[in-house]
């Protein structure tokens, strides 16, 4: 989404973009925490997927 903004194929409000970043940021920083609780320092070697944010997408929709 940042890259589709930054090149003019979404045109949204500035305020959304950093609500997404806070969003994305968020997002990332519980994915973090979550890998090292449950597999130590994480460093990779395993694929997850982790569809916890798409309940964030509609804040941004509005």
């Amino acid at each position: 989404m940042f890259e589709a903004y930054q090149r003019g194929l979404w045109k949204t409000k500035r305020e959304n973009i950093n609500e997404l970043k806070k969003i994305y940021l968020a997002i990332e920083g519980n994915i973090e925490e979550s890998y090292n609780d449950d597999y130590g320092e994480y460093q990779g070697g395993i694929i997850t997927i982790d569809t916890s944010w798409k309940h964030h997408i509609f804040y941004i929709q509005k």
